[in-house]
């Protein structure tokens, strides 16, 4: 594309976003955020992993996962990654979700959504990413969401419970997994408790972490006021995120704010309202960046809730370089389009047979909404190769776990663990050597 060309494209874009904003334009395109400047902020970029997380305690290979995703795909180079998202069906329940196009139930053409309309990774639940976990694991990289709300019982609860295990997901190559806490829930601090286990497991096996930080407490609804979308209480929600080391955090678009002052409770400063915030929702989404250790972890917004008037949602989608590394998504992601039957590739008339297709981004979006990431993401890699010493003592384990095996079939006169049991035994051994290891390591240099 010529320099003049690409002029044209940038003026257009320009003039697409004005026309959205409408008479928000102005105040949205031209802030400048003052009680957070841009300058101390840790921005999104390809080299994020080197300025940023090169410096951290994750495993090499949860580096080299995250410095992948920003390297392929349709965005590969910007800083920028595309995720579609679909674990509706068990959230919010299948009908819900896929009533209007049926065909998504069925898993694979979830993951082929995600491939066709080139995205970085698809994020669904155990099930579903293990049904075609052979056919399409190595082809986009696996987010596995491990906890979920169940939506049946009744009354429902605020409660997120595991679903499957961090192994599992590493033993269909999946690149990540991610979680949700339901903080201000009566089951928060199990819930904290699961998910800072679960990702301490999933970085020892080389995979990288994302956290839905979402606040659930009928009491944060004061005067006709949501709270629980307050940019105070989600930013403390994303503060708590990153302290259990999440790589990534979701976290819903502010609303409003005081509402640590609104419900009278907890402990806050006048400062947050009186110079590092102000009624616009840039300075408000900053806060946010501000909690996530000034964007050292990066942060993922959904967009404002169908409840919010629609001036605030126009309002909560301004370009996201003004707010710092901050991404905006569709929070209704499992809601693909109205027909009924994917549209085939070759024809415009639904059949109950075709697949669904997605055309390039300049022609025409993918049924569902799809996330976006500042700066950062995931690859469908194994760990890598361990080192001589890792290699000599993976042996000596493989022996031990074979005579172990060879002895407890013996007693029990009948047959041993197969192969995938085996397996797993042995990655537990090898995680509580490299962990063993490090603390002497940390002992020493003390």
């Amino acid at each position: 594309m010529s320099t003049a060309n690409a002029a044209e494209v940038s003026a257009s874009s320009i003039r697409g976003i004005e026309d959205a904003l409408g008479a928000d334009a102005r105040s949205l395109l031209d802030h400048k955020c003052q009680g957070i400047p841009k300058d101390v902020l840790h921005l999104p970029g390809p080299d994020v992993v080197d300025r940023v997380y090169a410096a951290t305690d994750r495993p090499v290979p949860v580096l080299r996962n995250l410095q992948h995703v920003l390297s392929t795909g349709r965005l590969a180079g910007t800083g920028y990654v595309s995720i579609l998202p679909v674990d509706q069906g068990i959230e919010h329940s299948g009908g819900a979700s896929f009533a209007k196009n049926v065909a998504y139930f069925d898993p694979e053409q979830i993951v082929k959504l995600a491939i066709e309309g080139g995205c970085n990774a698809v994020a669904s639940t155990l099930g579903v990413l293990g049904s075609v976990a052979r056919r399409y694991a190595h082809k986009i990289p696996f987010i596995v969401k491990v906890n979920h709300n169940e939506f049946l019982s009744y009354p429902n609860k605020f409660d997120q419970i595991l679903f499957g295990r961090v192994e599992q997901a590493y033993d269909m190559g999946a690149a990540a997994v991610g979680a949700t806490i339901y903080f201000g829930s009566d089951e928060s601090t199990r819930q904290l408790q699961e998910v800072a286990r679960a990702f301490e497991e999933a970085h020892d096996l080389g995979m990288f972490t994302v956290l839905w930080c979402y606040l659930r407490n009928n009491g944060f609804k004061k005067d006709g006021v949501d709270y629980s979308v307050a940019a105070d209480l989600t930013g403390q929600a994303n503060h708590m995120g990153v302290t259990i080391q999440a790589d990534i955090i979701k976290q819903k678009l502010p609303e409003n704010n005081g509402g640590y002052l609104a419900l009278d409770y907890g402990k806050t400063s006048p400062l947050v309202y009186d110079q590092l915030t102000t009624d616009n929702p840039i300075d408000l989404t900053r806060w946010q960046v501000a909690n996530c250790y000034m964007g050292r972890i990066g942060l993922i917004n959904s967009v404002a809730s169908r409840r919010a008037p629609a001036t605030w949602r126009r309002r909560c989608a301004p370009p996201s370089s003004t707010s710092g590394p901050v991404v905006r998504a569709s929070s209704r992601a499992a809601r693909p389009s109205r027909s009924r039957w994917p549209r085939a590739s070759s024809s415009s008339t639904p059949s109950r047979t075709s697949t669904p297709t997605a055309a390039s981004p300049s022609r025409r979006k993918p049924a569902f909404g799809l996330v976006t990431v500042h700066g950062m993401f995931m690859k469908i890699e194994r760990p890598g190769v361990p080192s001589k010493a890792d290699r000599e003592t993976r042996s000596c384990t493989w022996g031990r776990v074979a005579n172990d095996r060879h002895s407890t079939s013996r007693q029990r006169g009948g047959t041993a663990p197969g192969g995938a049991a085996l397996r797993r035994r042995l990655r537990r051994r090898h995680a509580a050597h490299r962990r063993s290891v490090h603390l002497r390591e940390r002992a020493f240099r003390q």
